[in-house]
Formats: C-alpha cells, sequence, structure tokens
C-alpha cells in the first residue's frame, strides 16, 4: 500500500460516482477521476470537485494510495512567467464552500505508480482531514485528453 503523507483518523467512506457523494453531513465529493497514465509513466494525478457544507473549515492534510508509493497535495503557480508543479502542505475547503481540484490547479498527485492506470478502471485513494478523519475514495480511471472538471463524458470526448 502507498505509504501516509501525513495524518491519520477515524475513517469515512465515498464511492467514486460520477453524482455528489455525501461523505459526512457536512463533507460531500462530486465527479472524482484520475487520469489514464501510458506503461512506463510513474505519476499520475486525481481530481475531484470538493464541497464542504458545514460551518467549520477543513483541509485536506495528506493523502495514501495502494496505487502509489507516494501521494502528495499539488498546486501549479506562474513563476516568472513559467507554470510550476509545487506541493502544498494542505487544500482549505472553507465552510459554506466548495474546492476543484482539477488539471492545471490544486490536484491529488499520485507519485511511482505500482502499475500503470488504464481507463475505466478505478483505483483507491483515502484523503485526510485536519480532523483525521478519512476520506476513502474510488476514482475512475480516464484517458487524459481534454479533461475537465464538472463537465458531463459527451463533452470530454470520453468513451463511458
Amino acid at each position: 500500500m502507498g505509504r501516509v503523507h501525513r495524518g491519520a483518523g477515524a475513517v469515512i467512506v465515498c464511492a467514486g460516482l460520477a453524482a455528489p457523494v455525501t461523505l459526512s453531513a457536512q463533507i460531500q465529493v462530486e465527479d472524482p477521476f484520475a487520469r489514464a497514465t501510458p506503461p512506463g509513466q510513474g505519476n499520475s494525478a486525481a481530481y475531484a470537485v470538493i464541497h464542504n457544507d458545514g460551518e467549520e473549515d477543513r483541509s485536506i492534510v495528506a493523502g495514501e494510495s495502494p496505487a502509489a508509493e507516494t501521494v502528495e497535495l499539488h498546486t501549479h503557480s506562474e513563476e516568472d512567467g513559467v507554470m510550476r508543479m509545487r506541493e502544498v502542505e494542505s487544500i482549505e475547503l472553507p465552510a459554506a464552500g466548495k474546492v476543484a481540484l482539477e488539471p492545471g490547479g490544486l490536484h491529488i498527485m499520485l507519485i511511482d505508480l505500482v502499475e500503470a492506470l488504464e481507463p475505466g478502471e478505478r483505483i483507491d485513494i483515502t484523503l485526510i482531514l485536519d480532523d483525521g478523519s478519512r476520506l476513502d475514495l474510488r476514482p475512475e480511471i480516464r484517458h487524459h485528453r481534454s479533461i475537465d472538471v464538472g463537465q458531463d463524458s459527451e463533452s470530454r470526448g470520453l468513451d463511458e
């Protein structure tokens, strides 16, 4: 199993479905998915829209997955006119708000994959929150071309 990057705690389960999935009274995850990889590609990324309907801010502080040796929280930022990816300590989930984990922005980085990620399969990813709770996701693996959070599969050009 991939190693825990930070944190531990109680378990909250989420299936990787296209419709929003309630994780607790306050947290919902919508459309979790990960990028497919060609053989030999050692890294991938996972995305979703996470809603915090609670009255308290929460944050994702770590992740783990049996599909990768290491799971990190990442973002893209522009430095001197060049887009760069970098690790972040946490991903904030503001009270009564939502955060999009999407290509070119915040995302879950899967490093040193155990095997190539094939379209149509699912993997397990656990996100660990600042209160110790754990969000277990089963994102679908999708083709890397034209992925856009929040669009249906037909508009993405995927055969689902």
